[in-house]
């Protein structure tokens, strides 16, 4: 902007972002002296947060709608690549059928378990989600500890992972 544009209509004002609700959201939060937060993009790719406060002048008079953007564009390009990373990793633990892969959320209940588990435990996933890691040992490994060994060594990986 420059200083000419000081006192200008928002709608005299053009840009490149997909935000046809600007002009409606400024209105939105003069008139209701409420901060509002969106995410907006631009035709190029660019990604911001759009936050709009009311402005108060020196006198304490609401006069307008102060406008900021935040550009976000690598966090939802980071956001992008965990997704798919995510997805990636679900396909390969979907088609594994050899070994069981089981994913456990910070308290040892299972969160995930694929079609290997199925065949190697019994269990299906819909009766495993959200039990306790230890289900699938058996009272011996129980009584004799085992499943108390494997979470301590689950803690220490989670300990490890969590100080990088």
């Amino acid at each position: 902007m420059l200083p000419v544009d000081t006192g200008r209509s928002l709608l005299d004002i053009t840009h490149r972002l997909n935000y046809p609700e600007l002009a409606e959201d400024a209105s939105s939060v003069y008139e209701s002296l409420t901060m509002l937060e969106r995410e907006v993009s631009r035709a190029d790719g660019r990604w911001y947060i759009a936050r709009l406060l009311p402005y108060r002048s020196s006198e304490d008079h609401i006069d307008g709608t102060v406008l900021t953007f935040i550009d976000i564009t690598k966090r939802r390009e980071a956001e992008e690549d965990l997704r798919l990373g995510q997805e990636r990793m679900r396909l390969v633990a979907e088609s594994t059928h050899d070994f069981a892969i089981i994913i456990l959320d910070e308290h040892g209940k299972i969160t995930d378990w694929n079609t290997g588990a199925e065949l190697i435990f019994g269990y299906t996933a819909e009766e495993v989600v959200g039990a306790s890691y230890e289900l699938i040992f058996s009272a011996e490994d129980r009584s004799a500890g085992v499943s108390q060994t494997v979470r301590l060594h689950l803690f220490e990986l989670q300990e490890a992972f969590s100080s990088e």
